[in-house]
């Protein structure tokens, strides 16, 4: 397992990979104290790695985020949240818009989105909706929200653009920046409210690595470190032929000098 030091003062972060071919998005945050905080949790073909990793920690989640409504996000959690099986999740922390929107952002999800937000819904546990500067603190991490994931944002919007963005602090001052699939125009009002406050030590790159933000937002975050949910196939852009935009992404870390990298092509990654 590669490991990466980010001085996180005996927190544990891991980045889960893929379990299978699609790309996804999965963290798993140990706190000193025991808690366990889950990032959305990828794919439902994650889900039987996740759920072992969850009951051999005692099948408690204390806190899990959902960044946004796409499956490789929360395909796990559905299947979780159907079947607990003994597992149990203290807090559920996500805010889509509502399924009119998304349904006209992108139809083609609408079967998937209805069981999601139908779980969601049903759900009694407790929930946190956060929106703009909204501040949570899950076992001594503190947690600031940076925009609203829905705005009444209509025309050309798909669901990318409802990403939930926060920062992650430490005490020992680490900041991890998330940033879920977050859209160009998202990342682009991101940039302008904040700018050099968006300065973070590592960053989870938007979108897998590619499609998402665009270059501001990571020029005034400026990570030593960037966190790439992505496998390798998406990472190489199919060896450099393909249709996506991983490696204009990488050019733009290669010039602010980043120092590591950590993808799924590296397996699950541990940061310390």
């Amino acid at each position: 397992m590669k490991t990466i030091n980010l001085n996180l003062g005996g927190y544990k972060m891991i980045q889960d990979t893929n379990r299978s071919p699609t790309q996804m998005m999965s963290y798993r945050i140990y706190t000193p104290g025991g808690e366990l905080v889950v990032i959305d949790g990828g794919n439902a073909a994650e889900e039987p790695f996740l759920r072992e990793n969850i009951m051999a920690h005692g099948g408690r989640v204390a806190v899990w985020i959902v960044t946004h409504c796409h499956s490789d996000h929360y395909g796990a959690l559905a299947e979780i949240l159907e079947r607990p099986q003994g597992l149990s999740i203290d807090a559920l922390v996500w805010n889509f818009p509502p399924v009119e929107w998304l349904n006209r952002a992108e139809a083609q999800y609408a079967a998937d989105t209805a069981r999601i937000c139908g779980l969601l819904d049903a759900w009694e546990g407790f929930a946190v909706k956060p929106s703009d500067k909204t501040r949570l603190n899950f076992g001594g991490i503190d947690v600031e929200f940076l925009r609203d994931p829905y705005d009444g944002t209509e025309v050309g919007a798909g669901i990318n653009y409802s990403s939930l963005a926060f920062k992650m602090r430490f005490p020992t001052g680490t900041e991890i920046l998330f940033l879920g699939d977050l859209d160009y125009a998202a990342g682009e009002t991101l940039a302008d409210r904040y700018r050099e406050a968006l300065k973070s030590d590592a960053v989870q790159m938007a979108h897998h690595g590619q499609n998402g933000v665009g270059e501001r937002v990571y020029g005034y975050a400026r990570p030593s470190v960037c966190l790439w949910p992505t496998p390798d196939w998406l990472y190489d852009n199919l060896g450099g032929v393909g249709p996506y935009k991983t490696l204009e992404t990488r050019a733009w870390m290669e010039n602010l000098g980043v120092r590591d990298h950590a993808t799924e092509a590296d397996g699950d990654v541990l940061v310390v």
